[in-house]
């Protein structure tokens, strides 16, 4: 749903900014994931829309593998 909004703002070219809203909105779309505030953080100190994309994709994919490998482990 984050990756969705975010690009959503980027493509509608939101005049308001999309980098700006996408670090107005990173606490509500982390609250309560595992290591949300690492990706906070990260999105907080991206200086463009694309690399906060970059930066919440690589997040989840990590999250994605890390759930699988527990998985498969169990």
């Amino acid at each position: 749903m984050m990756k969705d909004y975010f690009t959503r703002l980027v493509e509608e070219e939101v005049s308001y900014g999309a980098l700006g809203k996408m670090k107005q909105f990173a606490s509500w779309f982390t609250h309560g994931v595992p290591g949300g505030a690492a990706l906070r953080k990260g999105i907080y100190e991206s200086k463009s829309a694309p690399e906060v994309l970059g930066r919440v994709e690589d997040f989840f994919e990590k999250s994605l593998a890390a759930r699988t490998l527990v998985s498969i482990a169990n």
